[in-house]
């Protein structure tokens, strides 16, 4: 009877440390997570402000084409051959390149807000896939800045669902 409870002792004992050492397994493997998270938290807010400083500069782009569209419409307005149609196509193209400036000054401030809230600190979540800021990168030749936000929401999401 002694053996018997020697060998149930024995094996508590040994059960309890599998038990201790799988629990510390499974801590450190979330650390590991939380860590790599963080960082890919950083990288991701990086690439924003990439995004921002790229949109800033196609609005910067397209802000300069309506000024040099506007001196070239108040010349024309002023000549001798001044043709009201083409006059008004020069306003319309004029309002256009304002409005993609817009826009992109509005992706550019879309950008930096982002990339200031991911790394907020309390955020635990994915940030939503901004579907307008993201297309947007294929239109001012961020492909790869494109391809490597998706490689980074991929890990993220894995990192975040295995924890």
């Amino acid at each position: 009877m002694n053996r018997i409870w020697i060998i149930a002792i024995i094996g508590a004992v040994c059960f309890s440390l599998v038990v201790i050492g799988i629990r510390r397994a499974i801590r450190y493997k979330q650390v590991q997570h939380a860590a790599e998270l963080a960082g890919l938290y950083t990288e991701l807010a990086e690439l924003h402000i990439e995004f921002a400083e790229l949109y800033n500069e196609k609005a910067m782009w397209f802000s300069g084409a309506a000024e040099e569209e506007e001196e070239q419409y108040s010349e024309y307005i002023k000549s001798d051959n001044y043709d009201p149609s083409r006059g008004a196509t020069m306003r319309e193209l004029i309002a256009d390149l304002n409005a993609d400036s817009e826009k992109y000054t509005a992706l550019a401030e879309l950008a930096t807000a982002l990339a200031e809230s991911i790394t907020k600190p309390g955020s635990v979540t994915v940030p939503d896939f901004n579907a307008e800021l993201y297309t947007e990168l294929k239109y001012v030749g961020g492909d790869e800045l494109y391809t490597k936000l998706a490689e980074l929401y991929a890990r993220m999401v894995e990192l975040q669902t295995g924890l």
